[in-house]
């Protein structure tokens, strides 16, 4: 399957960067430039577009939605390209010119980003995938695998229409759910069902290799883009440290990919483009000509439909980190002009004030508004005492059991460098909010903590991301200081003939030092016992999360059960299932008919209709109830597929932290001698029955 997972990263690395670069391009902006911000259009593009399929009734495909715009955006870069003409250059000129302005450019910085990234990732990502298709069983990953599968099966790939019964809500038949489609941010989903298919993998396969493509290519290079902006006046050196730095806080974008934290695949993909969107919003702050001004509005326009489409705390993310920046700029124009100092203070103190109440207004705004209601109000419970996640921030583990402590004494140095370096000030406020954001998020409960942190769920695997994201610039600034404070012990220490060859050395030693100890696994030291780092608690959850081989909800003999039922089934009628036994992946990788097609986290959250309730409670009485025989032909469910027969929780049954026997006594009471029912398949405790009830 590793041949198919390399041909599907392939196929969404294409998807997400020739559509928009060929864009961009066309605009006669730069080839780097083109490249890295070539996501933000594409992925706006498919979410805009499968809108609108979806109210017109079209399709949405890879046949309709990638191939008709990467046709479109070739013939407007070739229409643009003729007219520009061709250059007088012969080709052996062109082409040592492009050599030498890719060793002396910004190109192997970025390559260096990529390349990094991609053993950090084949090491921590890949090698704990248990095979290409292997995926995590949490319920969120229930509701991604089969939204992914939702959007493959019925062409609507709409994020204003998502719901797992596209098939269901438009036929006579009742569902036991909500089949109404509502919003959902589904880019992520859009990009991987695009994969599914283009090259026919499944949809666990195809969701990996797009985290890849966004862990490898999307966020180091949206991260380059940014530490490229942010430390333009110094020399190249400093931004291309960030590439040692990009994946090394375990905040993220581990925090969001690690099982235990749902896992947050569309919010990961999202927060992988904010700083790309950073850079921009910086850059239009300085001194640009109107038509680049304007290019630039226009791709933040576009980011803006991207990172909403991906997911919308996205947005109040940027914001959040660039409310900082803005207050800088805000002083830095209040404080020019040719008038008196005392106006200038009072000009800066005005502007600070009415952009601090708008900031505010905001922020109120979008919290009271009925939008955000259910988002705002969910709360994760505080988890650590103010003592415990004032050190949990100082040494970077937040939400994790392992601190990261030589990343913490990069931040701190960074952070004692943005005080000297005034420029780089800003960073270290935006830091300070996200910490305070964690911290309020970890050690309270109540309004003000949901007014704070509601727009992340109260979540501090997310919370934690956002102090991770503008940690890496910071830690970068901070590896840069150590380098120069070398510099300056070598200067005075060591004779002018051996300085250069002594501080190359020691230097290497010190990045060495701090990038084997930022990535470093797991290990035990002798005397002390087992030491638990960031990353390696990363690799040890996420190893255990895909090996298919232990007791699972849904282990490969229920796979491969599930796939023999589907042969024998007829799909125009609806199976019933046990939301909370692992069957849901059945629809995910099988497409078969279920009335649960997640798990019962979607019961807990007033989605039950009264037919679910009482087929959950009494469907063993089908032969006798008339009130259950009437639940089963109003939602046209003519089989029953248990997979764990009895229901009863075991060491080797899994079941998920939401199941109670009770809530399912109805089909935990079925055997094979229940009336009404007929054995079609039957192995080990797992079975598909046929009901079979008299016409009455």
């Amino acid at each position: 399957m590793w041949i198919e997972f390399c041909c599907a990263f392939i196929v969404i690395a294409a998807l997400l960067y020739v559509p928009g670069c060929l864009f961009l391009r066309a605009f006669r902006s730069s080839w780097l430039s083109s490249i890295v911000c070539a996501p933000f259009f594409t992925v706006a593009s498919y979410s805009l577009l499968s809108i609108l399929y979806a109210k017109f009734g079209i399709s949405a495909s890879a046949l309709t939605l990638a191939i008709p715009l990467t046709i479109i955006e070739c013939i407007i870069f070739l229409c643009m390209h003729l007219r520009e003409g061709k250059r007088p250059c012969t080709k052996p000129q062109r082409v040592l010119k492009r050599f030498s302005d890719l060793v002396n450019s910004d190109w192997l910085v970025l390559f260096c980003y990529i390349g990094f990234a991609a053993i950090v990732a084949l090491f921590y990502y890949i090698k704990t995938l248990d095979g290409a298709s292997s995926f995590a069983q949490d319920s969120d990953n229930s509701w991604h695998l089969s939204l992914i599968q939702s959007f493959c099966q019925s062409g609507n790939m709409s994020i204003f229409d998502a719901t797992l019964f596209h098939d269901l809500k438009n036929s006579n038949y009742e569902t036991l759910v909500p089949s109404v489609g509502s919003f959902y941010p589904a880019a992520w989903h859009i990009i991987a069902a695009l994969a599914v298919q283009l090259v026919g993998v499944p949809v666990s396969l195809a969701a990996n290799a797009a985290n890849c493509v966004f862990l490898i290519l999307v966020f180091p290079s949206s991260v380059f883009m940014l530490l490229r902006e942010l430390f333009q006046g110094h020399n190249r050196i400093l931004v291309l440290l960030g590439s040692l730095l990009c994946l090394a806080f375990a905040a993220f974008p581990w925090g969001m990919l690690v099982s235990v934290s749902g896992p947050l695949f569309p919010n990961f993909a999202g927060f992988s483009l904010i700083p790309l969107w950073m850079a921009l919003f910086i850059r239009l702050f300085s001194d640009v000509s109107s038509i680049f001004r304007a290019k630039l509005i226009c791709c933040l326009s576009f980011g803006i439909v991207t990172l909403a489409s991906l997911h919308p705390n996205t947005l109040f993310t940027t914001a959040l980190l660039l409310v900082p920046f803005c207050f800088c700029k805000l002083v830095s124009y209040a404080m020019s002009g040719d008038v008196s100092s005392t106006i200038r203070v009072r000009r800066s103190i005005i502007s600070c004030i009415g952009f601090a109440v708008l900031v505010a207004a905001i922020w109120y705004i979008a919290f009271s508004s009925p939008v955000f209601y259910s988002i705002v109000n969910y709360n994760w419970v505080s988890y650590a005492s103010p003592r415990q996640e004032f050190i949990n921030i100082i040494t970077l583990a937040f939400r994790f059991p392992a601190a990261q402590i030589t990343l913490a004494v990069l931040v701190a140095a960074g952070l004692l460098y943005s005080v000297w370096e005034r420029k780089y000030l800003w960073l270290s406020i935006s830091y300070s909010i996200a910490c305070f954001f964690c911290f309020v998020g970890a050690t309270t409960d109540g309004a003000f903590k949901s007014f704070l942190t509601g727009f992340w769920y109260t979540d501090p695997y997310r919370l934690a991301a956002i102090a991770a994201l503008v940690g890496i610039p910071i830690a970068t600034l901070g590896l840069y200081a150590f380098l120069r404070i070398i510099k300056r012990v070598m200067n005075v220490l060591v004779s002018s003939d051996r300085k250069f060859r002594g501080t190359s050395i020691l230097a290497t030693a010190t990045l060495i030092f701090f990038v084997i100890s930022a990535y470093y696994p797991n290990y035990d030291a002798p005397g002390f016992g087992p030491v638990e780092t960031g990353l390696g608690y990363y690799e040890a959850c996420s190893t255990a999360a895909n090996l298919q081989d232990r007791d699972n909800l849904y282990d490969r003999e229920e796979a491969d059960f599930v796939r023999h039922a589907k042969d024998i089934v007829d799909q125009h009628y609806c199976i019933y299932n046990n939301a909370d036994d692992g069957s849901p992946f059945a629809y995910a990788f099988e497409g078969l008919n279920l009335c649960y097609r997640r798990s019962a986290a979607q019961l807990l959250d007033g989605g039950e209709s009264r037919q679910s309730e009482l087929l959950r409670e009494k469907i063993d009485q089908l032969a006798y109830n008339e009130d259950v025989q009437k639940a089963l032909k109003d939602a046209n469910i003519k089989y029953i597929l248990v997979l764990d027969l009895g229901g009863k929780i075991t060491e080797e049954r899994c079941f998920y932290g939401y199941y109670t026997p009770q809530k399912w006594q109805g089909i935990n009471a079925i055997d094979d001698n229940t009336p009404g029912l007929k054995v079609l398949l039957s192995e080990g405790d797992m079975r598909l029955y046929e009901i079979e009830l008299e016409e009455g």
